[in-house]
């Protein structure tokens, strides 16, 4: 039988017992916060947590589940298939093969988002949930524990920044400029469409990528510290540069970059987007040219001021240095002295056409026509420009039986001069650079040929070569085909056009073929002191009215000749006074009595054409007067004139000989009339 405890071992005992009740009140007290520190946080976060016994397939749910569910505790029985019916009903078969094929499949936990639908409201919301299983020894699941979470306003969050991602990117794809984004390192993040469609490379093609291994090493350098100064001066960022598109082709554009930051306010990256401003540049540059066009034809109508001033006394030195050439050059043995003297006279008369040349363009008057070769003038091209001629052979061909042309020689001298020059220019970098000259005549003709083995001109470009300012020399020169230091001013086609076409109404074409050379060939009209026999066939279809008496004023003694021929013989046989200048034209008029007047508008002294007009008119109201000229001015003004004065008519230098007596025949039948 056992000792019976002392009273120190009874009192010991009492004291542990005291003790372990007091260690198991403070455990149950501890317990009792956990879990109502758990139930609150469970609450805070909208976690709920549940247990299912897969023995009795009863499931326990913490308070947060039925208040997530929008159920009562009191009006639900926690069981697995009432679990399933608060799941939404599209989503029951996904839960459910989650949770048994997580069990089939030996795995220890599944994680699931689907959505419920609130027993309470009816509302849809989407939750979260993660669950755990518990095995025996044997393996097998006994029980399963998990937790649930209210994850609908992350999921409306996530859609809202869906949607905002997708508006973000559909408007930046929309955009037609090009735009695209870097990370703070400077690699690619992206891009737009309208970049790809520029540069050739796609959003996927540029991510992590730099400008070094993307873009031409001048472009990138440039680019990179551009990119540097914007991170670390996080400002609106705008310049001026270029790039080089899909097509290798450099382009002018404007950049405009900006930063973007983090969460935390820091700089994360740069949102950059370029304009092409080719088309602005361009536009500049022609209003640039414009300008310069425009200063430059000031400056010429202020040197045609002076000149027109001068002109009378410096032909007078050239008719004097001239006139003595000529007669040193028939008293003259020595054949070297007189080959010098020949030189002087033939640079003499080059002088007077220049002055006259001049005159007419920086006033825009009408050509001054004289008789001339037009292989003399082709030669005299050729020996003003002997010394940028030297290395290059020189074919001519000149057909015989050319008849002489009636034209402004300045204006044709020019001409050629322009066009060989541009020719030389042409086959600057020509290892056997060739000239090719020709001239012939045919259908009442002259035609003139010149011919290169020079670049050539591109297709797109050849419809411009005669535009003010256009030139392929210089800076302008892209392709190298010009030696360094030739340069265009972009007019002398220009003036070509204007001289042949406007001034003459002759013809100009212009055949280039890059690599190949370039052919112009200049057709003028032959004017010829009688009418072809066609021309008087043609003239028989008419009613004629000849034997008239008419006064011809015309001071250039070549034009005039040609006129009166025609006037003067068959079918016509007028009777023809000319005059040179107003003066005598007023006189003339006033002394004797005509039938018509053929009036130039442009007349030596201060007593032009309109003049003439005005006073005839004081005399006569129903003379025909007909009005002979090129002039811009006066053939704007003269319209108005027409108008009020059915008895006049106008004509613009230079006139064929039909042209000129049909009208003439016409204005005097309508008198009779």
């Amino acid at each position: 039988m056992p000792e019976e405890p002392t009273y120190e071992e009874l009192e010991q005992r009492i004291r542990e017992l005291e003790k372990a009740g007091s260690d198991l009140k403070r455990a149950k007290e501890s317990l009792q916060e956990s879990s109502e520190l758990l139930s609150r946080l469970q609450e805070l976060a909208h976690v709920g947590s549940w247990r299912l016994d897969l023995t009795t397939r009863t499931l326990a749910w913490s308070d947060e589940v039925y208040k997530i569910f929008g159920l009562k505790p009191q009006e639900f029985a926690a069981t697995y298939d009432a679990f399933l019916d608060v799941v939404h009903p599209d989503d029951r078969s996904a839960v459910d093969d989650a949770y048994s094929g997580s069990i089939a499949d030996g795995r220890d936990s599944y994680e699931i988002e689907h959505r419920i639908v609130r027993k309470d409201t009816g509302e849809v919301r989407h939750v979260f949930e993660r669950c755990i299983h518990e095995r025996d020894a044997s393996g097998t699941v006994f029980r399963s524990t998990g937790m649930v979470q209210d994850i609908t306003e992350r999921k409306k969050a996530e859609a809202d920044i869906r949607k905002n991602v997708n508006f973000t990117m559909s408007l930046l794809y929309a955009i037609p400029t090009p735009v695209f984004y870097k990370d703070k390192d400077g690699r690619y993040i992206g891009c737009n469409r309208a970049f790809t469609e520029v540069m050739g490379v796609t959003s996927d093609e540029i991510k992590g990528k730099t400008v070094y291994e993307l873009w031409p090493s001048e472009h990138a350098e440039v680019y990179h510290r551009k990119d540097l100064e914007l991170i670390q001066n996080p400002e609106h960022q705008v310049y001026e540069f270029e790039v080089r598109d899909k097509d290798g082709i450099i382009r002018p554009v404007l950049y405009a970059k900006g930063v973007f930051r983090d969460e935390n306010g820091d700089v994360a990256g740069l949102l950059g987007a370029f304009l092409d401003i080719t088309l602005i540049k361009q536009a500049e540059e022609e209003k640039r040219k414009a300008l310069d066009f425009a200063a430059e034809q000031g400056k010429f109508a202020l040197i045609g001021q002076v000149a027109g001033k001068m002109a009378h006394d410096f032909n007078n030195v050239l008719m004097g240095i001239m006139g003595n050439a000529q007669l040193a050059i028939m008293n003259c043995d020595d054949e070297e002295i007189k080959l010098r003297l020949e030189r002087i006279d033939e640079f003499s008369q080059r002088g007077r056409d220049i002055t006259n040349t001049l005159i007419t363009f920086s006033k825009d008057q009408e050509p001054k026509q004289t008789c001339f070769r037009i292989e003399d003038k082709i030669e005299l091209a050729l020996k003003m420009l002997e010394r940028d001629l030297m290395g290059i052979e020189i074919s001519r061909s000149y057909k015989p039986g050319i008849p002489e042309i009636l034209a402004d020689a300045g204006m044709i001298q020019d001409s050629l001069v322009n066009i060989i020059q541009n020719s030389i220019h042409a086959m600057s970098k020509v290892e056997t650079p060739t000239l090719y000259l020709e001239a012939y005549s045919r259908d009442d003709e002259v035609y003139i040929v010149v011919r290169d083995n020079g670049c050539g001109i591109p297709e797109e470009h050849r419809e411009s070569v005669f535009t003010p300012s256009f030139t392929l020399k210089g800076t302008q020169d892209k392709t190298g085909s010009y030696e360094l230091g030739i340069k265009g001013t972009g007019y002398g086609m220009s003036n070509v056009k204007k001289y042949i076409v406007e001034k003459h109404k002759g013809k100009i074409t212009v055949d280039s073929k890059v690599g190949n050379g370039t052919r112009i060939t200049i057709a003028l009209k032959v004017i010829e002191g009688r009418l072809s026999s066609e021309e008087r066939k043609e003239m028989a279809k008419s009613r004629i009215y000849d034997r008239r008496r008419i006064l011809l004023v015309e001071d250039e003694a070549a034009i005039a000749d040609v006129q009166y021929q025609v006037l003067t013989r068959e079918p016509f046989r007028h009777m023809v006074t000319i005059a040179v200048n107003g003066h005598s034209a007023m006189d003339m008029f006033d002394r004797n009595k005509f039938d018509a007047v053929s009036l130039d508008y442009l007349l030596p002294g201060n007593i032009n054409g309109l003049d003439v007009y005005n006073f005839i008119r004081e005399k006569d109201q129903t003379i025909p007067v007909m009005f002979i000229s090129g002039n811009i001015e006066f053939r704007e003004s003269v319209n108005g004139l027409k108008e009020k004065d059915p008895n006049l008519d106008h004509l613009s230098k230079p006139v064929g000989n039909l042209e000129y007596v049909s009208r003439i025949n016409e204005l005097i039948g309508k008198r009779i009339k």
